[in-house]
């Protein structure tokens, strides 16, 4: 063979097998090139819904913990200022400061104020909290003598104050029984509120 026409058969074997690597690139790659493409673009749609998801769970969470705290605030509102007057409860908490503190009662006697006497116009930025707080008040006042040492009668006067609910010490006035001994007879006026039922 001549050397001009190894050189051609040559040429043409290599311009076969590059033309051989060509079918075989668009036959078998470029198909699996073009599935790898769409399977990647799937897969980073799925990894937006995911962080797209968490993202929504962490807003929900966010709400059930506002609605949580909502839920707890109106629940201090309504230790505080019960929803109607609640006698039996007042009842009980005196009669308990009554036996923490070794006092007697002499009397008890509840009188009714105007429903509509107290008004409250605050507002407040949460909206459960805020429907609590707008409801009209009313007050109870009670009147009340007891019995006891000094100390006792002191202590029994700073729990009113500091009790969960809210009560006010209308009017005091205390007078020995005994001037040889620590026995005193208190008279205490006593105003609590309520928020008017719906």
């Amino acid at each position: 063979m001549k050397p001009a026409t190894k050189r051609f058969a040559s040429i043409v074997i290599s311009l076969m097998f590059l033309s051989g690597a060509l079918v075989v690139y668009f036959t078998f790659i470029q198909g699996e090139y073009e599935a790898t493409m769409i399977e990647k673009a799937q897969r980073d749609t799925r990894q937006q819904f995911v962080v797209e998801q968490t993202e929504n769970i962490k807003k929900i969470q966010e709400l059930i913990n506002s609605y949580n705290d909502r839920t707890a605030a109106q629940h201090v509102v309504s230790v505080a200022v019960p929803v109607g007057p609640d006698t039996a409860s007042l009842i009980a908490q005196m009669n308990t400061l009554a036996s923490q503190y070794v006092l007697q009662f002499s009397s008890f006697t509840i009188a009714n104020t105007s429903a509509a006497a107290v008004q409250n116009n605050q507002s407040s930025t949460r909206s459960g909290v805020t429907e609590a707080i707008r409801r009209p008040l009313g007050s109870l006042t009670f009147q009340v003598r007891l019995s006891g040492s000094y100390a006792s009668i002191k202590s029994f006067l700073a729990s009113i104050e500091n009790n969960l609910r809210v009560m006010d010490v209308k009017t005091f006035s205390m007078s020995p029984v005994d001037p040889t001994r620590d026995s005193y007879t208190a008279d205490v006026a006593i105003t609590t509120y309520y928020q008017q039922p719906n």
